[in-house]
């Protein structure tokens, strides 16, 4: 609940995912029971359809185009 919190909160700064993440991470120094949490954040543009996102422990978001195959993302990640 805390972390889903401190997202809601940071998601409204304009940092994009990766920057959310490094804020989401000096939260979580705080909180010891959020260490072991893991976090898929991405951002759609509703515009171009454009979609920047930033994992932090977590398996790979999948990608799913219309008309395309399914792929895995294994771009943006961290630990």
């Amino acid at each position: 609940g805390q972390l889903r919190s401190a997202i809601r909160a940071l998601a409204g700064v304009d940092a994009g995912p990766a920057g959310v993440l490094d804020r989401l991470d000096r939260f979580v120094d705080d909180v010891p029971a959020a260490r072991t949490a893991t976090l898929a954040y991405a951002v759609l543009d509703l515009a171009d359809g454009r979609v920047d996102y930033a994992c932090a422990g977590h398996p790979p978001p999948v990608l799913v185009p219309a008309g395309g195959p399914a792929r895995l993302l294994w771009g943006g990640r961290s630990a």
